[in-house]
């Protein structure tokens, strides 16, 4: 089966566009990020369009996929507007153990309900960003807001946000002698609907050295 993107005399719906996209490239990672609006309330929601940008100077890539109800008065997540008011935030990766509580924070709710309270979740607080994080997340990631590149503002469009990583929280429960234990982390993934995987099962294979 081929779907031509390219007719637009029969084009694909955009639903049916993110289902072949968020069913074949899986596992994505799931940043669980949390941010303060000027008001102070703390919002807390999971994005799946999430990967390392850069490492020198360290960067991080979260794409919004635009909201279906967007108005003139809230054209963005709460995440999006917070960054875009407070320029901080800490990017979690949650453990498998806390699925339930990370899969809570992922409803439209209105701006002023802070999901730390909504989840029952206790702050942590940072060290380098105003912004709390959750207190019990493996890894943190403190950020501040590098760039946003918006990059469709049609349904289902998409804003990228980039981060620059300042600060990097490490739990000892999840440290390995290079860094962070990937056994350890049980880190949570994200598959097509409502799929999660994680990574107990991991496969360990030398990449091919090329004599020049």
């Amino acid at each position: 089966m081929f779907f031509d993107l390219t007719q637009e005399n029969a084009p694909v719906p955009p639903r049916n566009v993110y289902q072949l996209l968020v069913g074949g490239i899986v596992p994505r990672p799931i940043a669980w990020i949390s941010t303060r609006s000027a008001a102070g309330v703390d919002n807390l929601a999971p994005y799946s369009f999430f990967t390392v940008a850069s490492v020198n100077p360290p960067i991080l890539a979260i794409t919004q996929v635009n909201p279906p109800q967007r108005t003139e008065e809230r054209p963005h997540k709460d995440t999006l507007s917070n960054l875009l008011e407070t320029r901080e935030c800490v990017v979690q990766i949650a453990a498998a153990s806390q699925l339930e509580a990370m899969n809570s924070c992922a409803g439209l709710y209105p701006p002023e309900i802070s999901e730390f309270d909504l989840a029952g979740l206790q702050r942590a607080d940072s060290r380098l960003v105003q912004v709390p994080g959750v207190v019990d997340a493996p890894v943190r990631y403190e950020c501040r807001l590098r760039e946003v590149l918006p990059i469709s503002t049609l349904p289902m469009g998409g804003t990228m946000m980039l981060l620059d990583v300042i600060g990097i929280e490490v739990s000892d429960s999840v440290a390995g002698e290079t860094g962070i234990d990937p056994k350890k982390l049980d880190a949570l993934g994200k598959l097509g609907g409502d799929g999660y995987s994680n990574t107990r099962e991991q496969h360990y294979l030398a990449r091919p050295v090329v004599q020049s």
